[in-house]
């Protein structure tokens, strides 16, 4: 017999979204299966269960889909959310499957590029199949509310070329993009408005790192510059700070110290955001700062 197995995402504010899965066609992989279940927030643990049961069926019932059938629906998108990292980012994942005589219920983990992946120390509950629809509902939301034992903010990591290793902590309102397909390590974007950015650059196109080759670059990439300030600064990492205002944007770029070169971490916030907004995405910028590591 096929055995079923469903995905729950919960988020306290929008709800439950429960989707049965089936096989893409010619491979082992899962896929969500269309339409999934959307549910309020407030239904009773039993109701939980219920569903949790009924899309089991369905995809024990299911039939295999085509590869481009199953990865073109973004079933995410239907909370308004574009990207899955940024949806990753608010919603919680469990991961329920039949195992022949029993049913395995794991609370997922959000990996540093916004996939779920399975917990290094998979503490799993396991139930029998016979489980009754409020006891199941109960496990699954005893898995929602258990507080993570690690921090909320995963670690991103990458080497440079110079083959050190940057370690950090990713901003809790930013989603990567990884490269971004530009000169850069890695890439964010700012959920609440995604033309706002910042990257850890590979090479931004300076002849040298000093204030008039800077300042004649950005002339020259983002037009007239309003306000211009450049800041060699005293402490540990941080060696310059950069920043400028345009038309639309403000622009900053931190140099960190990365043994006899400079590791640029440039910033883009989009000057059509509240001043408030600016605000916040300036300080989760300098808080992302303070926990760089290179070694």
């Amino acid at each position: 017999m096929k055995l079923g197995s469903v995905s729950l995402y919960y988020n306290k504010q929008k709800g439950f979204i429960i989707a049965a899965e089936t096989k893409i066609k010619g491979s082992g992989i899962n896929t969500i299966m269309n339409p999934v279940s959307v549910l309020d927030g407030s239904i009773s643990s039993e109701e939980v269960g219920k569903q949790i049961k009924e899309n089991l069926e369905k995809s024990r019932n299911a039939l295999p889909v085509e590869r481009i059938k199953g990865e073109s629906y973004k079933f995410w998108q239907i909370t308004g959310i574009k990207g899955f990292s940024a949806f990753s980012k608010k919603f919680f994942c469990i991961d329920i499957s039949e195992k022949e005589d029993m049913l395995e219920i794991i609370r997922l983990e959000r990996g540093s590029s916004g996939a779920y992946l399975y917990p290094k120390n998979k503490n799993s509950v396991v139930l029998g199949l016979d489980v009754s629809d409020k006891e199941l509902g109960d496990n699954i939301m005893n898995l929602l509310y258990m507080k993570n034992s690690e921090k909320e903010n995963s670690m991103g990591e990458f080497k440079t070329v110079n083959g050190n290793t940057v370690i950090y902590q990713e901003p809790t309102n930013f989603f990567s993009v990884g490269d971004g397909h530009t000169d850069a390590y890695q890439m964010y974007l700012y959920e609440k408005d995604e033309s706002t950015h910042f990257a850890f650059m590979i090479d931004s196109g300076y002849q040298q790192v000093n204030n008039n080759a800077i300042k004649n670059h950005w002339e020259k990439a983002y037009g007239i510059l309003e306000e211009y300030e450049y800041e060699e600064m005293d402490s540990n990492l941080v060696k310059i700070m950069v920043a400028a205002k345009t038309k639309d944007a403000y622009i900053k770029s931190y140099f960190l110290e990365e043994g006899e070169d400079l590791l640029e971490i440039f910033v883009w916030i989009n000057a059509e955001n509240k001043m408030s907004q600016i605000s916040l995405v300036d300080k989760e910028i300098k808080a992302l700062i303070e926990t760089v590591k290179i070694i």
